[in-house]
């Protein structure tokens, strides 16, 4: 009996000892529990905490990094050729604008026409004739188009005087087929002899000239200026005409330089003078 009373402390004791036991289990459960929802919550806030952050920092421009100087030493630029990809960056370099020609005036289209001769053969010998085409081209035009229908081959240099030697046939003014306009020029004038000029239509001073008729003078004559066309000048054999006897033919004639041009310049005129001549022969 009484060693069953001095066990009863012992178990007492021993009863206390399993309850703190089982307290402190318990304590160690709950506490192992409850720590276990911590780490989840603070990983959610750290993960809103970043994508917070990582928002903030793409509004942000990036930054570039700093460049580092070059370690080649500097080269001499070279201009790169011209290609599809630089040319639609680069204007290409464009050649200052010139301005454009103005059209010729009727002066300088003469002087495309080169020099023009020709050559008249009689029984005293040949003369040779330097044509002004730039002063009077229609003359000219004209001369160079009887010549070559065979007009003055075989007529007779006439109506001679101390000045003057003339050829072609003088008729009335209304057996004209057609008649030449008066084409003047101040550096053309009767200053010296060996001229070859247009004899007028009527004795009026103001009369056209004559399609047919024309002269050479030997000496020189003031009076005459710009009252009679002057299209060409003696260039050899003035001492021919000078010498010439009344009534000579013209045996031959001979054609040189630029004719052709003139008469394609004035073709148009040369179709109306031979459209008449073809109804109307020059007589």
């Amino acid at each position: 009996m009484l060693a069953s009373l001095k066990s009863l402390p012992i178990l007492h004791g021993i009863q206390c000892m399993m309850r703190s036991c089982a307290v402190a289990t318990i304590c160690i459960t709950a506490a192992c529990d409850g720590p276990a929802e911590t780490p989840r919550t603070a990983s959610n806030a750290s993960t809103q905490e970043s994508s917070q952050e990582s928002s903030q920092v793409s509004t942000e421009p990036p930054q570039k990094p700093e460049a580092k100087p070059a370690t080649t030493p500097p080269t001499t630029p070279v201009t790169a050729p011209t290609t599809t990809a630089n040319a639609a960056t680069t204007p290409p370099a464009t050649a200052p604008a010139s301005s454009p020609p103005s059209p010729p005036s009727n002066s300088s289209a003469e002087k495309d026409v080169g020099p023009i001769f020709v050559v008249f053969t009689s029984k005293s010998g040949r003369m040779k004739f330097e044509l002004f085409h730039q002063e009077a081209p229609r003359a000219c035009a004209n001369f160079l188009n009887l010549i070559r229908r065979g007009y003055y081959l075989g007529k007779q240099w006439d109506d001679f005087s101390p000045v003057v030697r003339q050829l072609g046939t003088a008729v009335d003014l209304k057996e004209l087929p057609y008649q030449l306009p008066r084409e003047f020029s101040p550096k053309r004038l009767f200053n010296e002899g060996g001229l070859l000029c247009l004899a007028n239509t009527t004795e009026d001073s103001r009369a056209r000239g004559h399609p047919c008729r024309i002269f050479i003078t030997v000496k020189p004559q003031e009076r005459w200026n710009l009252n009679y066309v002057v299209f060409g000048r003696i260039t050899d054999g003035i001492e021919v005409a000078q010498a010439m006897l009344y009534g000579e033919p013209v045996t031959s004639i001979e054609v040189e330089g630029d004719a052709d041009r003139l008469l394609m310049k004035y073709a148009t005129q040369v179709a109306e003078w031979n459209a008449i001549l073809e109804k109307s022969p020059m007589p």
